[in-house]
Formats: structure tokens, sequence, C-alpha cells
């Protein structure tokens, strides 16, 4: 919810100011560096018109040489592309729940980003070592739901699952309810000036 607030928000601003927004959701299937550098990247690229010299240097000198561009290359790319708006914002949301190893690559990306212009923004859930050492610099906002809250979330969840109800008996369903509630942690949101 609040990577879609923090995403409308920039988009409406973009409508009528020139702001670069790109955004990218970590899940277990596409969490790699390469994934994110080019999905960053061709999201910044359809905000543009026309395509830049920089980008069309770097597409061209990759077709010669036959290999794709690495997320190192990828993330200068998109540095450099960052200059042609007024502002550029990436938005990360659930770090965590991209897989230990294709994190390393992602946050080597992300690292590389800070050196530019682009404001970046990450949510992630605060227990992951990396994820706190590779985010120490930045600035950061706990958000925490009362485990009230989220219980009443859980429930009305399982209520609207008639098929899932049926499965469940009220001791499990409170297992469920209790374990999951217990292990939110909360969720930082770090932001990169």
């Amino acid at each position: 919810m609040v990577r879609s607030l923090v995403i409308d928000t920039l988009k409406e601003q973009a409508s009528f100011r020139n702001i670069g927004v790109a955004y990218f959701y970590c899940d277990y299937g596409v969490g790699s560096a390469q994934n994110f550098g080019a999905t960053i990247l061709k999201q910044l690229l359809m905000q543009l018109s026309p395509l830049p010299q920089t980008l069309l240097d770097f597409y061209e000198l990759h077709r010669r040489a036959g290999f794709p561009p690495s997320p190192a290359e990828i993330a200068q790319i998109i540095g450099k592309l960052s200059m042609d708006f007024e502002a550029c914002f990436i938005i990360v949301d659930a770090l965590d729940e991209s897989p230990a190893e294709q994190r390393n690559g992602l946050l080597k990306v992300l690292a590389n980003l800070q050196m530019s212009a682009i404001r970046i923004f990450v949510t992630s859930r605060p227990h992951e070592t990396d994820i706190k050492i590779a985010l120490e610099h930045a600035s950061k906002i706990e958000a925490r739901s009362a485990e009230e809250d989220i219980q009443a979330y859980l429930s009305k969840k399982l209520d609207d699952a008639p098929r899932l109800s049926k499965l469940i008996n009220e001791q499990l369903r409170g297992q469920i309810i209790a374990e999951i509630s217990e292990r939110a942690q909360g969720m930082y949101v770090s932001l990169f000036p």
C-alpha cells in the first residue's frame, strides 16, 4: 500500500513535470540484478522521447559485441539517463522477498545507483542482515501494524475465503492467525536522498 501510494503520487507529479519514475517489486521469481536493471531502464526509457543518444550508443556497443550488458553497466546507463529528468525516483518494494543469492546482486546495483542523482525508495522487513548493512546510511521510517490490526486483517481474509473456511477448524484458524501476527515484525522504508 505504501509503495502504491508513493508511485501514484510521483506519477501524478510526473504528468506535469519532467520527473522519471520507475519501480520494481521483488519476489522469488524475478529478483535478479539483471531483471531489476532491465525493468528500471525500460520504465525510464518509456518516459523519454526521443531516445537519448547515450542509450543508442550503449545499445549499439552491446549489439556489436554480441553479449548483454552487465548489471553494473545497466546501473551506469540508468544513472546517465536520470540526468534527462528534472528528478528521478526508483521505488523497490519488498527487497527482503528476493532470495539472498539474487539480493546480493540487486544490492550492488542499488549501491551503484546511490552514486547518481536518483532518489531511491526501498521497502523491506528489517530482519535481513545484508539489507541492514546495505541500507545503513539511508534514512529509515519504521512502519508497524498493531498486532490486533494484523489479526483482524487475517481473520477477514480467512472469512473471505469460503473454501478455506471449510478446510480449517477454529483451533487451526487461531494458530494461523497467532503465528502470522507474531512473526510480522514490521517493515522498514528506506530513503536515499
